[in-house]
C-alpha cells in the first residue's frame, strides 16, 4: 500500500512538473524599434528597441512586459491572453492616436495576444474635426 501511495505522489509530482514546463515554453520575446514616442496606460515611453513578452505563466493566462533595450528597464504593461501556438509567425504592436501622442492599443503575436487599456480614458473627443483616429503597426520578430 505505502508502494501505491508512493507511486501515486510521483505520477502526480511528475504531471505538475512537467505541464509547468510545457507552459514556459511560451515565453518566447519579441523585439521592436519603436520610431516615435508613445504611453501605455499613465506611463510614457521615448522612441528606441524594445522587447515585449510574457512573464509568470501559470494558466492561458499572464503578465506582458514591456524591455526598454537601451536602459534594460522592464515594465509590467498587462495581462495576456494564451490560446494558440504559431511560434513562425511574427506579430505587431498597434498604436492609435490620442491627441498628439500614440498609445499602445493592443499586441497580436503568434503565440499570445493583448488588449491594453489606454490612461487617457475619458479624454476622448467624441466631436472633432477629425473622420477617424489614426493608428500604426509596427512589427515585432
Amino acid at each position: 500500500m505505502k508502494r501505491f501511495i508512493l507511486a501515486m505522489f510521483l505520477a502526480v509530482g511528475s504531471l505538475a512538473v512537467f505541464s509547468a514546463t510545457g507552459n514556459a515554453q511560451v515565453t518566447r520575446q519579441y523585439s521592436a524599434k519603436i520610431p516615435f514616442d508613445f504611453s501605455v496606460g499613465e506611463k510614457q515611453y521615448k522612441a528606441g528597441d524594445y522587447t515585449i513578452g510574457p512573464v509568470g505563466l501559470l494558466t492561458n493566462t499572464g503578465f506582458l512586459v514591456l524591455t526598454d533595450r537601451s536602459t534594460g528597464k522592464v515594465h509590467l504593461i498587462g495581462q495576456i491572453t494564451v490560446g494558440y501556438d504559431y511560434r513562425q509567425l511574427a506579430g505587431k504592436l498597434n498604436f492609435v492616436q490620442s491627441g498628439d501622442a500614440w498609445v499602445l492599443s493592443s499586441v497580436e503575436t503568434g503565440t499570445f495576444s493583448a488588449e491594453l487599456s489606454g490612461g487617457h480614458r475619458g479624454q476622448t473627443k467624441i466631436a472633432s474635426n477629425r473622420s477617424t483616429s489614426e493608428s500604426k503597426s509596427i512589427a515585432v520578430q
